[in-house]
């Protein structure tokens, strides 16, 4: 969709607007992840996948420079969060996977 970005103020408008719509889904469950009381690790892990499915727009969109160029100009604030979020999935992502590494590690020993 970022794909057809050009000039015309419309193509902008359409991806700022689900962008903008993006980011409020994603706060909404940045705040059941990080603020609910999950009573299985597997609702938490199902709750972080479908955050980092909703993410995968956006990312497509920010690799596109003329929709970050855009967007610094027409709401920078709105930029700069959607980069942070990206960098802490990557993060935790990072983390996950040295967990699972070590649990992995540590099941065979156990055994």
């Amino acid at each position: 969709m970022t794909d057809g970005i050009n000039d015309d103020r419309g193509d902008f408008h359409a991806v700022y607007e689900t962008l903008l719509s993006l980011k409020n889904e994603i706060d909404f469950i940045i705040n059941q992840l990080s603020e609910g009381q999950f009573e299985r690790v597997s609702t938490f892990v199902s709750n972080w996948a479908f955050l980092v499915n909703k993410y995968k727009y956006v990312e497509d969109s920010l690799t596109n420079t003329l929709v970050v160029e855009k967007l610094l100009v027409h709401d920078a604030k709105l930029c700069a969060e959607l980069i942070a979020i990206g960098r802490t999935i990557t993060l935790i992502n990072n983390f996950l996977r040295c967990a699972a590494k070590d649990f992995s590690l540590d099941s065979d020993r156990i055994l």
